[in-house]
């Protein structure tokens, strides 16, 4: 039987060892080859944290690494990772029941910037998903637990450094079940389009993908 070459591999046993259960959820690489993965692990005592690596394009070599865990000592997530023009890295996720949000320098070092969201509801929210638009503006998709029950898809915008929240838009199907947003990109444009679940008025649950304008303002297509 003839196979292609593996080109590289590399494995992650967080601090919990034997009995930790770690998590890769989300990779992206830079302009020089390099991967950044993001994740969760389980530290000695439970809970999770946050993980961030840096591998060479081989995978041969761990460039950086850095972690996170939140002060509440609840379970953190590492969702989604995506890269701006001046090489910051951008990881989503959450921290206990928020959304988070952190922008680190390239070589992990430095945290730059961090923001969180709490829904309406003031429960579970969870970010799952960034891109960086041709502006730097860093946009993430995600789900936000309702004030009258439920789920809801949320979208929100933040310029470049996290510190202004540029415009944010949210979604409930006719079911009024569990929605949420699951993936987000950035066309040429800047219209952003998000993919993710709608539960459906006669039970079940479907697909959906809406498109929207660059400042979320419009809806400008969306399946049906």
């Amino acid at each position: 039987m003839c196979g292609f070459p593996l080109l590289g591999t590399t494995t992650y046993d967080g601090p919990g060892n034997t009995y930790g259960y770690d998590h890769a959820r989300a990779i992206a690489i830079d302009g020089s080859g390099n991967v950044f993965v993001v994740g969760d692990e389980e530290p000695l005592g439970g809970s999770s944290d946050w993980r961030v690596r840096k591998y060479s394009g081989s995978l041969a070599v761990l460039l950086a690494s850095t972690s996170y865990g939140g002060p509440g000592g609840d379970f953190d997530t590492a969702n989604s990772v995506a890269l701006n023009g001046a090489g910051d890295v951008v990881v989503v996720g959450h921290e206990g029941y928020d959304w988070l949000v952190r922008r680190y320098n390239s070589t992990l070092t430095t945290l730059l910037s961090t923001t969180n969201y709490n829904g309406p509801g003031d429960f579970i929210d969870v970010a799952y998903s960034v891109a960086v638009d041709g502006s730097g503006n860093i946009v993430v998709a995600g789900w936000e637990t309702g004030s009258v029950g439920g789920t809801n898809w949320r979208v929100r915008r933040w310029d470049p450094t996290l510190l202004s929240l540029l415009s944010s838009t949210d979604y409930s199907s006719l079911g009024n079940g569990w929605d949420g947003a699951s993936s987000v990109a950035v066309d040429a444009s800047g219209n952003v389009v998000v993919v993710g679940v709608e539960s459906s008025s006669a039970g079940g649950a479907n697909w959906r993908v809406r498109k929207y304008n660059q400042s979320l303002t419009t809806l400008l297509d969306t399946n049906d």
